[in-house]
């Protein structure tokens, strides 16, 4: 879900700005991807640390450890899993919103070919002219 919300926000982005800039909003994407990936390994490491466990003993653990463990595998997961909906909630961009924004990039990047397709032709019309005048 969080890349279709990346790209609209890249389409809001544009809409502000006049630019499209998706490329700056994927790098930043990946890189906490990233930035996650990482964290998520240093807080394994020390989860498993804080629980108890002790690799001598293998899949012998304490019922302590393993209580731990399971508490650690099942709250951690029930607690992102809500800061992640209360933030999709959060977000303001809504489906209509998003297509109205859409809508607009699309009608204003046609207005600017439009001008720019206008301005070539006056500059081929100037360039013709200039060449009848010489000739």
């Amino acid at each position: 879900m969080v890349p279709s919300m990346v790209a609209d926000v890249c389409d809001l982005d544009e809409l502000n700005c006049g630019t499209r800039r998706e490329g700056m909003f994927s790098g930043i994407y990946w890189w906490i991807q990233k930035l996650g990936q990482a964290g998520a390994s240093v807080l394994a490491g020390i989860l498993l640390n804080v629980t108890g466990f002790n690799v001598v003993l293998g899949a012998n653990q304490t019922v302590n450890t393993l209580f731990w463990m399971r508490i650690c595998d099942i709250g951690i997961p029930i607690v992102t899993s809500i800061i992640a909906i209360y933030i999709i909630m959060t977000f303001d961009i809504s489906e209509t919103r998003a297509y109205e924004i859409r809508a607009h990039c699309e009608r204003r990047r046609e207005e600017r070919r439009s001008e720019e397709k206008r301005s070539e032709d006056l500059r081929i019309e100037e360039e013709r002219r200039k060449g009848e005048r010489r000739g």
